[in-house]
């Protein structure tokens, strides 16, 4: 019924480089109606490969090494900031006599039997003074000078948190005094019901142990990874701040702060206080 006609019969290969197809033909043969057909759908099936194996964009391995993520458009910010207020106690009102403050906390220390046996009672290493004597400043005129001073750091550091004070003041509540010798420690903790808690430093030898600060929201961190050794200061989660003599820091109440293990073989000396909402 059909003339007998030559057809070509196609073969395809997939090109080495990936980027096409080869095609090539066989000898004509002589063939019938139906190898018409079949040379159509050879024909089809070969359009249809060769769209599947177009050529696809790829990001060379090299690249992707160093593929970063593009923050230039996002905002990160840092709120709900912890403060820490340091300056030379000499900064501000009339300078105070560090040769005298140190020589008086030492005479204290020596006549404090009260003080004494309270820190041995409690387990405190050396001596503090923090519930025997609560009128330093009336005792020794040092300490009334050293308060007068303090005030005004303290109000330097409530401008900075931009308190709202109702107009009331924040008020010495106590101060007191601590002596760590070689090996002591104080453990970590807060100061409840205060506003401002700080320390003024009248001894720190080579060696003498910093102060500790940690991050607020430790307790709150259950599911997160540590930080990385070489964090932002901003970002760790302790801090250590290692004080001169003659320096005050100032922190909120609330920051949990400790001091480690004093590895000098002299006494680390300093002066702690605690301001009030009245």
């Amino acid at each position: 019924m059909f003339p007998a006609k030559h057809y070509r019969s196609w073969s395809f290969t997939r090109d080495p480089n990936g980027i096409g197809i080869k095609s090539g033909h066989r000898d004509s043969v002589k063939s019938g109606p139906f190898d018409a057909v079949r040379f159509w759908y050879v024909r089809q099936a070969r359009r249809i490969v060769a769209f599947n194996f177009r050529p696809r964009q790829t990001i060379p391995l090299a690249s992707r090494k160093t593929l970063r993520y593009d923050t230039a458009m996002a905002q990160i910010e840092s709120l709900f900031v912890t403060r820490l207020y340091r300056a030379a106690l000499s900064e501000l009102g009339k300078p105070v006599d560090a040769a005298e403050l140190e020589t008086s906390c030492l005479t204290i220390a020596d006549d404090d039997e009260a003080g004494q046996d309270w820190s041995e009672a409690n387990g405190y290493p050396g001596y503090t003074s923090y519930a025997s004597l609560a009128d330093l400043p009336w005792r020794f005129p040092i300490f009334a000078d050293l308060v007068k001073v303090l005030d005004l750091h303290v109000a330097a550091f409530v401008e900075d948190l931009e308190f709202d004070l109702d107009g009331k003041v924040l008020k010495l509540e106590d101060i007191w005094i601590n002596i760590l010798p070689q090996g002591g420690t104080h453990a970590s903790h807060i100061h409840p019901h205060s506003v401002i808690s700080g320390t003024t430093y009248v001894a720190m030898p080579d060696g003498a142990s910093a102060l500790k600060l940690e991050d607020p929201r430790s307790a709150r961190m259950m599911a997160s990874p540590a930080r990385k050794s070489d964090a932002r200061k901003e970002m760790r989660q302790f801090i250590y701040v290692a004080p001169k003599v003659g320096d005050v820091l100032l922190w909120e109440s609330w920051l949990r702060h400790e001091v480690p293990l004093n590895m000098s073989d002299d006494e680390r000396i300093s002066v702690s206080f605690n301001y009030r909402w009245d």
